[in-house]
C-alpha cells in the first residue's frame, strides 16, 4: 500500500501501515449525534522533513505553536484520498517520534450553534407593523409566522393587541443554517407534514400602544445588473458581494443616517438558468433579509427592521450546485441579476421583533429536538460545500432493496454481543408548568424486552413545553399561551411564559379581528388554531421508531473482519444497510477499524428479517373533533399513528366501511361518499362536514382499514375514527337600531302619511340573523303612529296632523336562528316644517323619497320601496 501524509503543502515521512482509522457516523442508540473518524495515535519519525513540516516542534528551545493550532491534513491511499481537510493533532513525542493523531474533516454542527439561541436567529424578514389586516394575512401562512387561535390571557381572543406571532419549526431550522452559514439537504424537509406544520409560540407578552403608521421614502439604492457564471468538477458554493449605488451610498454599502424604525423593500430583477441562487441583505454583517431567486423573473420582499445611525446596508448573492449534470458532466452556476432597495422610516404604530419574542432556548437544543422527536441522524457532511444530509434512521432499517452486498468482504467468523447502550424503559418527555393538570400526559417509552438491561432511563427530554386546555372558542379547543395577565381591577400587565411546541391546525369558520380603534377585519375560512394534534411522544416514537424499536428488542452487536480495499472505505456509506449472504441477514453499519494492508474490523448491528410479509397487525382508534357545523380534512397521517405493520410497510389502501350518515357527511376529493369505498393510500384526500343537524354535541364513529404496501392485505380488525361534534356555542347578536334624528312634517296635506327611515345596518352577529323585530315603544299622546313594512324595509308612518309632533320610541329587538337576542332603541322627533310658509326650508312633501335616509335588506328604509297612504299596503310588526 502506497500512503500520503500531506501537511501544510508537505508529504512527510511516514512508515508502512502506521495509520489505523475508526470510520463511523452515528452510534445505533445515539442517533443524533454525528462523530468524526478518527486514527488511533500514531507516530512520526523525527526526520528532517517532518521536523520542518511540524515547525520545530519538539527541538530544545522551539517556541511552537502548532501543537495548540489547526493543523490541516490530507492523507491518501493508492492515491484514493481518505481524510480530505482533516485535522492534525500533537499528543507527545520524545527523542525519536511525534505522537499524533487524524480526524476527519467533519464540521462539528454541535460546535457551531454554541452560545447561540432562539433569539440570535435573523429572523428581521418576519417583522411587521401590527394590524388587524396583517393578522388576518397570517392566517394562510405555511411558513415564517401565524398569529394562531389561543388564550393569551387576556381574554380577548380576537383582539389583535392581545394577539402574538407564533413561528414555524421548518423556519426556525431554515434559518439556524443560515445564522451559521452552512446548508443542509433531505427530503423530510419538504415532505413532513408534521414537519411543517409545527410552530413555536412566543415567550414574551408586550402591551401595545394605539397609534397609526406613517411611512417616508427615504431614499433608493439601486443594484446594476450582475451575471455569474462558473463550471466545477466539485460541487459549487460560491457568495460574491453586490455593489449599492444612490441613497448614501459609498464603496458599495448604504449608510443609514438616522436611529429609527425602517422599512426596507428589496425588489430583484433576475434570470436564472443553472444552479440555486440566494440573495441576502445584511446590516453591519448580519443577515436581514434572505430569499431565493428562481427562474425568470422578479422577487420582492419587504422587512420592517429598527436601525441606528451609522448602520451599513449590504447586499451579497449566493450561487450553489449540489447536484452534478450528467449531460454536461460538470456542476454549473449561471444567472444574472439586479434590483432596487427602497428605504422607508416608519413612526408611530407597533413594530413586531419577532426573534425577541421566542424563548432563548440554545439552537443546539432546538436542533436536538427536532432530530429526537423525528428520528433524524446527519449522514453525511461535504466539508467542501458545507451541507449536512439528514435522514430518518427508520427509513434506511427498513429499506433493503439498496442494500451494499459485502457477501466478499467477510474474512473470519463473526463475534455477537447482545446488550445496547439503553434501558427496558427509555423514555421521552416534555417540560410541564408546575400547575399542570395532567403530568407527563405526552411523555412515553421505547420499551426493550431485556431483563438485564438497567430498568429506566432518560432518552429524550424536549427544551419545549405542553400548553395546558384553556377552553372553547368559536366551538373549537384552545390552549393557555400565558403572554398576558389581568389583575382583580381589570388591568392588564405583560408576562413571561416558557416556549412551546404547538401545531397548526385549521377549521372552517368566521371570526372577526379587531385591533383597538380600527374597523374590524371579518374573515372566513380557514382559521389557524394552536393545537396538540400529534404533539405526543407517543406519536412520535409510533411514526419514527417503530423498525428501531424493533432492533433493539432483538439486538445483536456483530463484530466482522473484513478485506477491505482503499476504494471500499473511500465508497463507504452509513444510510444504507450491509448485506451478508454467508449470514442470510441485514445490517446497519455503525463503524469501521481500517488500516492499509491489514484486515479490518467492522461493527454493525443485526436487522431482523421476517419470512413472510403479513397483514397490518393494528390499524388504531383516532379521536377527532370538529366544531358545530363546520368541515374538517383528514389526512393519511391523522389516521396511520397508531398503524402497525411487522414489516412497516408504508399504507396502500384505506377502506372506509361504515358509518356513513345525513348528519356528519364524508367526502373524498370533494365527492359525497354514501358507501364502502376503497381509495388509494397516496390520493386520500378525507374531509368531514358537519350539516348543523343539531346544536347539542354529538358523536359519530367511522370504521375504516388499511392494506400495507408489502403484503397487499387488510387487517384483520378495522380500525375506528370517532368524532366529537361540538355543542353550539350561541353567541349574542349585537343589535344597533341607528343614530336619532329628527322628521320634519307639514300640517296642511289633510291625510297624508310621512315616513321615518327604520335603519339596522349596524347590527353586527357571527350567527344567521331570523328575524329584525321593530317595536313602538312610546308616542306623543293623541298621536297615531304604526310601524310600516314594505318587503324588508320598516319605517315608522304618522299622519301628517299636529297630534303627530313630538318624540317616537322605538325598539329593534334581533333574533338569532339559535334564539340569542339583543334590543337597541331609536328616537324620531317629528316637528312642523309647514312646506307653505317656508319653501325653500327643507320642508319635505308628503311621501317623498327623500324623505326616508338608509337602507338595509333587514330592516333599513328605502323611500323608493315604501307604500303611499294607501293602507292595504301597511302592517304592523309586533
Amino acid at each position: 500500500m502506497f500512503e500520503l501524509l500531506e501537511v501544510n503543502g508537505v508529504f512527510l515521512d511516514l512508515e508502512s501501515n502506521v495509520i489505523t482509522r475508526q470510520i463511523r457516523v452515528s452510534a445505533i442508540a445515539d442517533i443524533v449525534s454525528r462523530r468524526s473518524s478518527y486514527s488511533a495515535q500514531f507516530r512520526l519519525r523525527k526526520t528532517a522533513k517532518n521536523i520542518k513540516a511540524l515547525d520545530g516542534v519538539g527541538i530544545v528551545g522551539s517556541s511552537s505553536r502548532l501543537p495548540y493550532s489547526e493543523v490541516r491534513v490530507n492523507y491518501s491511499v493508492n492515491t484514493i484520498p481518505l481524510v480530505n481537510n482533516g485535522y492534525l493533532t500533537i499528543e507527545d513525542d520524545d527523542a525519536s517520534y511525534f505522537y499524533v493523531r487524524i480526524k476527519d474533516g467533519l464540521i462539528s454542527l454541535s460546535k457551531k450553534l454554541e452560545g447561540y439561541t432562539l433569539r440570535d436567529l435573523p429572523l428581521s424578514d418576519l417583522n411587521h407593523n401590527l394590524n388587524a389586516q396583517t393578522i388576518v394575512n397570517s392566517f394562510g401562512n405555511d411558513s415564517g409566522y401565524i398569529y394562531g387561535i389561543a388564550d393569551y390571557g387576556s381574554g380577548n381572543f380576537n383582539k389583535g393587541e392581545f394577539m402574538s406571532p407564533s413561528v414555524f419549526v421548518s423556519t426556525l431550522w431554515r434559518k439556524t443554517f443560515e445564522l451559521i452559514g452552512v446548508d443542509y439537504s433531505g427530503v423530510f424537509f419538504e415532505n413532513d407534514t408534521d414537519f411543517l406544520s409545527e410552530v413555536i409560540t412566543p415567550s414574551f407578552g408586550i402591551l401595545k400602544t394605539d397609534s397609526g403608521t406613517t411611512e417616508n421614502l427615504q431614499g433608493v439604492a439601486y443594484i446594476a445588473n450582475n451575471e455569474i457564471f462558473q463550471t466545477s468538477q466539485t460541487e459549487i458554493n460560491i457568495e460574491n458581494r453586490l455593489s449599492l449605488t444612490g441613497y448614501n451610498a459609498s464603496a458599495g454599502a448604504t449608510t443609514i443616517p438616522t436611529t429609527g424604525t425602517y422599512r426596507i423593500n428589496a425588489d430583484f430583477n433576475h434570470e436564472i438558468t443553472s444552479g440555486r441562487f440566494y440573495m441576502t441583505i445584511r446590516v453591519n454583517g448580519a443577515t436581514k433579509i434572505s430569499l431565493e431567486l428562481t427562474g425568470n423573473g422578479s422577487t420582492e420582499k419587504d422587512v420592517n427592521i429598527s436601525l441606528n445611525a451609522g448602520d451599513k446596508l449590504e447586499v451579497y448573492v449566493r450561487a450553489t450546485d449540489y447536484e452534478f449534470d450528467e449531460l454536461r458532466a460538470e456542476y454549473q452556476v449561471f444567472g444574472e441579476m439586479s434590483g432596487v432597495l427602497e428605504v422607508y422610516s416608519v413612526t408611530g404604530g407597533a413594530l413586531v421583533d419577532v426573534a425577541a419574542l421566542l424563548d432563548e432556548i440554545s439552537l443546539k437544543d432546538f436542533v436536538s429536538d427536532v432530530m429526537n422527536r423525528f428520528g433524524l441522524f446527519i449522514n453525511m457532511v461535504d466539508e467542501d460545500a458545507k451541507v449536512f444530509e439528514f435522514k430518518q434512521l427508520e427509513g434506511i432499517l427498513k429499506t433493503r432493496s439498496n442494500a451494499i452486498d459485502w457477501t466478499s468482504k467477510l474474512n473470519g467468523i463473526p463475534k455477537n454481543s447482545y446488550l445496547p447502550d439503553v434501558a427496558q424503559s427509555n423514555i421521552f418527555s416534555f417540560q410541564y408548568p408546575d400547575d399542570a393538570t395532567q403530568l407527563n400526559a405526552r411523555d412515553s417509552s421505547i420499551l426493550i424486552d431485556n431483563f438485564n438491561l438497567e430498568y429506566e432511563a432518560d432518552f429524550y427530554s424536549s427544551p419545549f413545553e405542553i400548553a395546558q386546555i384553556s377552553g372553547l372558542y368559536l366551538g373549537e379547543r384552545t390552549y393557555n399561551i400565558e403572554l398576558f395577565s389581568v389583575d382583580d381591577d381589570g388591568e392588564i400587565s405583560e408576562e413571561e411564559t416558557p416556549a412551546k411546541l404547538m401545531k397548526v391546525t385549521k377549521y372552517n369558520g368566521s371570526i372577526t379581528i379587531g385591533y383597538f380603534s380600527e374597523t374590524v377585519q371579518p374573515f372566513t375560512g380557514e382559521i389557524p388554531y394552536l393545537s396538540l394534534d400529534k404533539i405526543d411522544m407517543a406519536y412520535y416514537i409510533a411514526k419514527s421508531y417503530n423498525q428501531y424499536t424493533l432492533l433493539l428488542n432483538s439486538y445483536k452487536a456483530v463484530s466482522m473482519p473484513l478485506n477491505l480495499t482503499p476504494i471500499d472505505v473511500y465508497s463507504l456509506t452509513f444510510d444504507k444497510l450491509y448485506f451478508f449472504s454467508q449470514l442470510g441477514r441485514y445490517y446497519f453499519l455503525d463503524s469501521i477499524r481500517y488500516s492499509p494492508g491489514t484486515i479490518a474490523e467492522g461493527n454493525f448491528v443485526e436487522v431482523p428479517e421476517f419470512a413472510t410479509n403479513a397483514a397490518p397487525e393494528s390499524i388504531g382508534v383516532y379521536n377527532l373533533t370538529i366544531g358545530f357545523s363546520s368541515s374538517r380534512s383528514v389526512s393519511l397521517q391523522d389516521i396511520t399513528g397508531s398503524f402497525y405493520d411487522p414489516e412497516f410497510d408504508a399504507p396502500a389502501k384505506v377502506k372506509i366501511v361504515s358509518g356513513f350518515n345525513s348528519e356528519l357527511l364524508i367526502y373524498q376529493n370533494g365527492t359525497l361518499l354514501t358507501g364502502e369505498t376503497e381509495i388509494n393510500a397516496q390520493d386520500l384526500n378525507l374531509s368531514f362536514t358537519d350539516t348543523g343537524a343539531s346544536t347539542n354535541e354529538r358523536n359519530y364513529s367511522f370504521a375504516f382499514n388499511i392494506a400495507d404496501a408489502g403484503s397487499g392485505l387488510y387487517a384483520e380488525q378495522n380500525g375506528t375514527i370517532n368524532f366529537n361534534v361540538k355543542e353550539y356555542d350561541a353567541r349574542k347578536p349585537s343589535a344597533d337600531a341607528g343614530s336619532d334624528y329628527s322628521l320634519p312634517i307639514t300640517t296642511n296635506t289633510g291625510t297624508d302619511y310621512f315616513f321615518g327611515a327604520l335603519d339596522s345596518s349596524g347590527t353586527y352577529s357571527t350567527d344567521a340573523v331570523s328575524a329584525y323585530n321593530w317595536t313602538l315603544i312610546s308616542s306623543p299622546s293623541g298621536s297615531d303612529p304604526i310601524i310600516a313594512q314594505k318587503g324588508n324595509n320598516f319605517s315608522l308612518r304618522v299622519p301628517g296632523e299636529s297630534a303627530s309632533f313630538g318624540v317616537y320610541t322605538i325598539q329593534l329587538e334581533v333574533v338569532t336562528v339559535y334564539g340569542e337576542t339583543d334590543t337597541d332603541t331609536v328616537e324620531i322627533t317629528v316637528y312642523n316644517d309647514n312646506i307653505e310658509t317656508d319653501p325653500g326650508g327643507g320642508g319635505l312633501e308628503p311621501n317623498d323619497p327623500d324623505s326616508d335616509q338608509g337602507s338595509n335588506p333587514n330592516g333599513g328604509g328605502d323611500g323608493d320601496d315604501l307604500p303611499p297612504k294607501d293602507d292595504n299596503d301597511l302592517s304592523e310588526n309586533n
